[in-house]
């Protein structure tokens, strides 16, 4: 997964998340989150994220980790390897959390890793995606903070465009996701609920002065819409 996804929280998208049956995101659909929206959300911003179980919430984190090996953030994780590996492993144990967003972004790239076209992925029903992730307690200079990253795994539908896609939940695998005293068959089990045909990718707009400014135009297709502002269109 690359570094970029869209969190809409217009009054379309904020009715909709407050008619959903989890209470910890209903809170999503309110004034207090609506600073946080964003289609354009980027590393080291602050943005909404679920942790907790029985007392599941919203807080704001800070997406990326830094962990003394690497110069800038980690954003992502590789799943395959999460619940083994000395940097993640007691996260994966006791601090999981879940991240909304309503689509995410992949380049197309060259033999040379040079970007050729970018495509954003989004539910089939256009609803509301839960990201599994990871969160820890980073100390500042201010105090501390906590940072989360996303997990992701190996994407077959569309690996023309990229080979990686983050782990996606359904509403009940966020559930399992969240409770702490969940076995690491269930997690396991729980991460692999939905897989590739869950998404459906539009190639959107790769150009950099438009993309200097965020706005709606970074999630409109190139060509066509997305299938349910089609129905919405009819229902008018």
């Amino acid at each position: 997964m690359c570094g970029r996804y869209d969190l809409d929280l217009s009054t379309p998208a904020r009715l909709a998340i407050r008619m959903g049956k989890e209470a910890y995101l209903r809170e999503l659909g309110t004034d207090r989150w609506s600073a946080y929206a964003s289609h354009d959300v980027r590393p080291e911003t602050r943005r909404p994220v679920v942790a907790g179980a029985a007392d599941a919430k919203l807080e704001a984190m800070r997406w990326g980790w830094h962990p003394p090996w690497m110069r800038g953030p980690l954003i992502n994780a590789r799943w395959e390897t999460v619940p083994s590996k000395n940097t993640f492993k007691r996260a994966f144990a006791e601090r999981r959390c879940v991240v909304p967003a309503t689509g995410y972004f992949e380049w197309r790239r060259d033999a040379k890793d040079k970007p050729l076209a970018k495509f954003m992925f989004r539910p089939v029903d256009g609803g509301l995606i839960r990201i599994a992730g990871l969160w820890e307690e980073e100390k500042t200079p201010e105090g501390s903070e906590r940072r989360f990253l996303v997990l992701t795994r190996a994407m077959a539908l569309y690996g023309d465009i990229h080979d990686r896609t983050p782990v996606i939940l359904s509403p009940e695998a966020a559930e399992v996701w969240l409770d702490p005293a969940a076995p690491e068959p269930e997690l396991l089990d729980a991460a692999a609920a939905l897989g590739d045909d869950h998404l459906i990718a539009k190639e959107v707009t790769f150009d950099k002065a438009a993309g200097k400014i965020d706005g709606p135009h970074l999630v409109k297709p190139l060509v066509g819409e997305w299938p349910w502002d089609s129905a919405r269109d009819n229902q008018t």
